[in-house]
């Protein structure tokens, strides 16, 4: 167990150096690089996509204090929740920049994402909610220690920072729970336990509504979302395929964001007419994509000396974004993990059951 001399024992210089090691041993992920990423990746916020949720009186009685410290924003999938809260978050780091400095308001956030290992776990989640924490307020490093059972120490750290007098408050927001796929039910129930006003309560069954909690839900404001999408849209996109998206969009920013990334490489002349062959709706989308990627994917089976080829494997992966990334020249698969499984179906440890690891070849046959 490490744990960290409290800063007022601490000469001045050696409390800089203590506390950037403390913060670079807490750091698995910066959520603030993290949130970059996503907007970068989705073409950046537009202000006019969220600015309806933030005259939402649900949402003002939640900011003001009125209702439950706890707000659960829900909807259905790929209708914007994830830049939604981006531009929640930019908001409400704003507010608290122009209040008073003995009344700001500290912002810590997380975005869960199921694909990569770094961030879709209940320790990532309360180690990055710490490290943006203790990053704008070094003092709150007094209450850091690591050791082997770093869930239930790192709940004890971040209880015992909410409680820190030097707090006046603190707003946490945690974007896609869902795709937080190990310690799920110990997050959510430490989410509960840690916003006193609402009682404990798989996702829907842990945060389920009750008159101590409030929602924010997305198919209850319809004609905002869709209100939304189309600024989304007119901002994003040429005149010539707005009408096409907007009849088609179903106020799925995913499926505009999708289509228009497939428009980037078109002449706009052809744009409405390629537009016309995405089908609506994500389900055939996305297998429209996965027949085109399936002539693709042969070819990243290729020499180690791609060199010159490497900017056309690029823009071709760079098609099939939901799928394949490419990150430091490697490509990614997505879908890696579920190959694995049935992979595993077939495979098996000692295949050609030679039992024993210095059999000779005449010794072994190959296996059916």
């Amino acid at each position: 167990m490490r744990r960290i001399v409290p800063n007022w024992f601490l000469p001045r210089a050696d409390i800089q150096d203590d506390d950037k090691a403390c913060l670079k041993d807490l750091r698995v992920a910066d959520p603030g690089e993290d949130k970059k990423r996503i907007q970068d990746t989705e073409g950046g916020i537009l202000k006019d996509s969220y600015t309806w949720a933030l005259e939402n009186s649900i949402f003002r009685q939640w900011q003001e204090g009125k209702t439950s410290q706890l707000l659960w924003i829900r909807g259905d999938p790929c209708k914007g929740k994830t830049m939604l809260l981006c531009g929640i978050i930019d908001n409400l780091e704003e507010t608290a920049n122009a209040a008073p400095a003995f009344s700001r308001c500290l912002m810590s956030y997380f975005f869960c994402q199921a694909t990569d290992l770094r961030i879709n776990n209940a320790t990532a989640v309360l180690r990055g909610l710490i490290y943006l924490l203790a990053d704008q307020k070094p003092a709150l490093l007094q209450h850091l220690f690591v050791d082997k059972n770093a869930w239930y120490a790192l709940s004890e750290i971040f209880t015992n920072i909410l409680q820190d007098p030097s707090l006046e408050r603190t707003c946490v927001v945690i974007d896609a729970l869902d795709e937080c796929l190990t310690g799920l039910q110990q997050l959510l129930q430490f989410i509960v336990k840690t916003s006193p006003t609402c009682p404990r309560v798989n996702i829907e069954e842990q945060l389920r509504l009750s008159s101590q909690q409030v929602q924010l839900r997305l198919e209850l404001n319809q004609d905002s979302i869709s209100a939304a999408g189309g600024r989304y849209i007119e901002h994003e996109s040429e005149k010539s395929i707005r009408e096409y998206l907007s009849l088609n969009a179903d106020a799925t920013f995913l499926w505009v964001a999708l289509v228009l990334q497939e428009l980037k490489m078109i002449d706009r002349r052809y744009a409405l007419k390629k537009a016309k062959m995405i089908p609506p709706g994500l389900g055939p989308f996305y297998k429209q994509m996965m027949d085109q990627m399936n002539g693709t994917l042969h070819e990243l089976n290729c020499p180690e000396d791609l060199s010159e080829d490497l900017n056309d494997l690029k823009q071709r992966v760079g098609q099939y974004g939901s799928f394949l990334t490419i990150r430091d020249n490697t490509v990614h698969y997505a879908i890696f993990s579920r190959s694995l499984q049935f992979i595993s179906m077939a495979l098996r440890r000692d295949i050609y059951s030679l039992k024993a690891p210095g059999i000779t070849i005449s010794q072994s046959s190959s296996p059916i």
